[in-house]
């Protein structure tokens, strides 16, 4: 599966899963604008709510306020 996921896509699982996740967190936040960030990342599995804010933030360079605030105004 490494092999296969490094010739196809040029990373391996660990990081494909990490995308695939990072996806579902953005889907959540913007369909699901009240809901609080803790359940969002109990949801998908995160620890904690810091934890997801972390990830998000390494992947996106914005924090998951700052993305559903963009998401918001961009739908409004």
């Amino acid at each position: 599966m490494q092999r296969a996921c490094l010739d196809t896509l040029g990373h391996g699982p660990k990081w494909l899963s990490r995308r695939i996740r990072l996806q579902e967190v953005a889907l959540g936040l913007a369909t699901r604008p009240t809901e609080e960030l803790a359940v969002i990342a109990a949801d998908l599995g995160y620890t904690d709510q810091s934890h997801l804010t972390r990830d998000f933030r390494t992947a996106t360079g914005i924090t998951p306020d700052a993305y559903r605030r963009t998401i918001s105004s961009l739908t409004a």
